[in-house]
Formats: structure tokens, sequence, C-alpha cells
């Protein structure tokens, strides 16, 4: 892709899950450690329990279980992206994403970009799904998975 000095790009991560990807600011991203598997205990259906992460518990969610997909079985390749909450709830600073795989980098601008659908016709959690040159993938809803996540780990 070449990048057109003039135009503005967003930095973002391409985000492998089940049978499609994740797109999401390269911010939201605080790191990606090595898939780890969770606690039982008080986990729903997409809300796996928790993993320790630096002195922490961190909530553990497959976004294709949220989605109100099947979840894959985990891989030898799968990662969890621990992103920072953007809610601004002091008691959810970091939660953790279940991957198929690492992320790839990502340049998104208008240009490279086009809505495939939105909202209504997407699965829950999913606010829509955008092509990005060659790769397609969903943009989750995080405002709505991070205020119904503190619902279970609260």
């Amino acid at each position: 892709m070449n990048a057109n000095v003039n135009e503005e790009y967003l930095r973002c991560l391409h985000i492998p899950i089940a049978n499609t990807a994740l797109i999401l600011p390269i911010e939201m991203v605080a790191e990606v450690v090595a898939y780890a598997e969770p606690t039982a205990g008080m986990a729903n259906d997409w809300y796996l329990g928790d993993i320790p992460w630096r002195g922490r518990a961190l909530p553990l969610v497959s976004m294709e279980l949220a989605a109100g997909r099947e979840r894959p079985a985990v891989s030898v390749k799968a990662r969890i992206a621990v992103l920072q909450g953007i809610g601004g709830f002091p008691d959810l600073p970091f939660w953790g994403l279940v991957t198929e795989s690492s992320p790839t980098m990502l340049l998104v601008s208008d240009a490279t970009s086009r809505w495939r659908r939105q909202s209504t016709m997407l699965p829950r959690h999913v606010l829509a799904e955008v092509e990005v040159g060659e790769r397609a993938g969903w943009i989750p809803n995080i405002d709505e998975l991070e205020e119904t996540l503190r619902g279970f780990v609260l």
C-alpha cells in the first residue's frame, strides 16, 4: 500500500478471530501475550474467566461468542490481545481478547476503506464490517462490550 503524504491514516491492528478479524486502533492494544487458559469461576457465554496479567486478574473475552457464533478450539498460534478500557471505568482498566494468531498492522483511511455492512445486519456487539484494501473485519462495539463485561466482573 502506498501512503499518500497528504492523506490522514489511522494506525490499526487487524486481529484474527474465527472466520473474520477485528479492526481496532493500535492505541487500544496495550500488549499481545501468549494464550493462557482462564480460570473458570463466574464466566458466562462469552466472558471466559480471568487470567493473571501484571499482578492483576484480567477478564478474558471471546469475540466469537460475544457475536453469537461458535468459538473454535484454541490453536497453538492463539494469543491474547490486552485491550485498554475506553469506557472510563476504573474497575476495568484492561481486559483481554482471545485471537487466533498475532495481530498485524493496518493503515486505514477514507481512501483505503469502505463500509460493507452496518449495525442492523450484523451480529451482536459488532458496529460495522469494514473492508480495508484486501482485508475485511468487524469493528466491535467496545462501549457495549465493556458495559456488559463490567456486570460480570464486579
